[in-house]
């Protein structure tokens, strides 16, 4: 039976650090234990089918980054519901018809309210959030490269791998799926 996963990577083809072809990272995962490989514009979003699990996926994945590209980036693997359902519940899509202004993070585990709230206690935050769990909704009205909450500050605060997209590229990903 095939699975279905949607493999996003954190910081490639970004400012011109971590550059990987998407290209050549699809030729190559279709050498591995990967079949149907999709790759969604340049920065890191792939569609792939595989017998393998979701932490098999995860292992093989990046071992694949690690030695055929030297390349060690945060790596998150997602089943396509879990990419619908986070959509479904954005909570902001009433602040900006511009869907490349809102934001979701992924994150590779649930952040629990008291931890949230311990860790950003006495810091200021401009941007409109809400947590779920293990996904951050985010509308940054200054935009996200002016956010405090992006995915590198919440990585080092909270000790996870975590993974920002906008709207328009979820929605992008969610197409190449159907």
């Amino acid at each position: 039976m095939k699975n279905t996963f949607v493999v996003l990577l954190k910081g490639v083809n970004v400012g011109g650090h971590n550059k990987l072809k998407m290209a050549d990272l699809k030729s190559t995962l279709l050498k591995e234990k990967f079949k149907d490989v999709t790759t969604i514009i340049q920065s890191g979003n792939i569609i792939l089918n595989t017998d393998l699990s979701l932490n098999e996926t995860h292992q093989k994945f990046t071992s694949v980054l690690e030695k055929k590209f030297n390349l060690s980036v945060p790596v998150l693997v997602l089943t396509p519901l879990k990419i619908k359902n986070a959509l479904d519940a954005f909570p902001f899509f009433s602040q900006s018809d511009d869907e490349s202004k809102l934001h979701i993070t992924f994150m590779d585990r649930k952040l629990s309210e008291t931890e949230w709230n311990e860790k950003l206690d006495n810091i200021s935050l401009k941007e409109t959030y809400q947590l779920k769990e293990d996904i951050l909704y985010i509308y940054p009205s200054e935009g996200y490269h002016k956010a405090k909450l992006n995915a590198t500050f919440l990585a080092n605060k909270f000790k996870i791998n975590a993974t920002n997209r906008n709207v328009k590229t979820i929605r992008k990903i969610l197409d190449k799926i159907k």
